[in-house]
């Protein structure tokens, strides 16, 4: 019985994490790190959280196409660098001492946590690409 209150726990604070998230951003870092918080392994916090973020980014991608704002001419370079750039992650996480990941997620969780409230709209202003600009995304 208990462990079916956890888990009913879980599934309450992951969909108010996503909700957040849905709204204001930063729906990874509350769901991490209370995935962390309530047991698991940060190897198995992160990759639960991807996996769950399948569903929102098919949700949102189909959004932007309906509403015609996805730049076709991106979509291949960055899938190519998203894929490799995956299988590194993936590799090194695999690969971590547990204990030395655990310090370095929460660190980075902690560093990341301001800009949820700081500056909402960040990243929402048009800009011209330059090909300066376009190179330093890319990396």
């Amino acid at each position: 019985m208990a462990e079916f209150i956890i888990l009913i726990f879980v599934f309450i604070v992951g969909f108010s994490a996503n909700f957040v998230g849905a709204i204001a951003g930063g729906g990874g870092l509350i769901s991490i790190l209370f995935l962390i918080f309530a047991g698991l392994p940060p190897q198995i916090a992160i990759a639960t959280n991807k996996l769950g973020e399948i569903g929102s980014g098919i949700g949102k991608a189909s959004k932007f196409i309906k509403e015609k704002k996805v730049v076709w001419e991106f979509i291949l370079p960055f899938s190519i660098i998203s894929l490799i750039g995956g299988c590194i992650g993936a590799n090194i996480l695999l690969n971590i001492n547990q204990e030395m990941l655990s310090n370095v997620v929460g660190f980075i969780l902690l560093l990341l946590l301001p800009t949820i409230f700081i500056k909402k709209e960040m990243g929402q202003e048009r800009v011209v690409t330059t090909k300066k600009r376009k190179t330093m995304g890319y990396l």
